[in-house]
């Protein structure tokens, strides 16, 4: 799987802000509400295309409990390092 490291993005701007459009235009596919990662690098990258708005998984966590709701409404997409077993890879070509 690609992985786009911050220093990456510093490095290789052009190149990396193709890979988050490839990434962000697979994740969109099935028209989430919310993106969800485990990675605060991951989330920084793709919150920078201001597109589908990027969580944090332990933030939704926190508003379920705040809210006393076991279930989060809406439809959301998994970046591949929260699920591997369940999210689509963010650029098949590159897995």
């Amino acid at each position: 799987m690609l992985r786009l490291g911050r220093s990456y993005s510093i490095t290789q701007p052009e190149l990396s802000k193709q890979l988050r459009d490839n990434k962000l235009n697979a994740l969109e596919s099935g028209n989430p509400e919310v993106i969800v990662t485990a990675n605060i690098g991951c989330q920084t990258h793709l919150d920078g295309a201001n597109r589908t708005p990027v969580r944090h998984w332990i933030e939704i966590v926190d508003e379920a409990l705040a809210s006393g709701s076991a279930m989060v409404p809406g439809r959301i997409a998994r970046t591949p390092e929260n699920n591997k077993n369940r999210s689509r890879p963010c650029n098949p070509s590159s897995d």
